[in-house]
């Protein structure tokens, strides 16, 4: 249990991210459905029965979930012989709430992945998305994207690049339920560590 963290090479972390966003819920719902037949089950220990209650009660509130997964983990092992109890069990992993971060650079974001990014964005889900801006196509050698600043200097734009820069962060207030910000972590790190954590606790899709 903790961290996780999977790369995929075909610029299309919004469609991969959103299935493995999709995927964890499934587990949860099965989770859940799993938690309720065990509170019915007999031969379940009333302490784990108590610790499955409150988590029912309270599965969207992330400080809860980590404090009961870290109560019911030695009690669902000891009662594991029962059918019930190990149906939960196998689905432990997602006792927390669990957050998936959709993140890459500025060409997937901007160009090569934007209509992916646009469609999981717009789905309205829980999705929480980390754009890397360096303002240019960084893995290919420095080339203009639509991330380049006006007048800069890039390959292929020698004598300064005559658009101006994409402006996702408008693009995506547009659906009016996404959680925007941009941040610089080197200028005010504290700043970058709480807008982080606002988009993390924030119910609905971040940028």
């Amino acid at each position: 249990y903790g961290p996780a963290f999977c790369c995929s090479l075909f610029e299309d972390s919004a469609e991969y991210g959103y299935g493995v966003t999709k995927a964890n819920e499934v587990k949860r719902r099965r989770l859940e459905s799993n938690v309720q037949a065990a509170m019915q089950s007999a031969g379940v220990s009333a302490e784990l029965k108590g610790c499955m209650e409150k988590w029912l009660a309270s599965k969207d509130d992330k400080e809860a979930c980590d404090a009961l997964f870290e109560q019911m983990k030695p009690l669902l092992a000891k009662e594991a012989a029962n059918p019930a109890v190990k149906a939960v069990k196998d689905y432990a992993d997602m006792l927390p709430v669990i957050t998936t971060w959709l993140y890459g650079g500025d060409g997937w974001a901007y160009d090569i992945g934007f209509g992916g990014l646009d469609h999981v964005l717009a789905s309205g889900d829980n999705v929480k998305v980390l754009v890397l801006d360096t303002e240019m196509y960084a893995n290919t050698g420095g080339q203009q994207s639509k991330a380049t600043q006006m007048s800069a200097v890039a390959k292929f734009a020698a004598g300064g690049k005559r658009m101006m820069k994409k402006d996702l962060g408008r693009v995506a207030m547009n659906y009016k339920n996404i959680y925007v910000a941009s941040v610089s972590m080197v200028a005010d790190p504290r700043h970058a560590i709480d807008v982080l954590m606002d988009a993390n606790f924030y119910n609905g899709p971040s940028l």
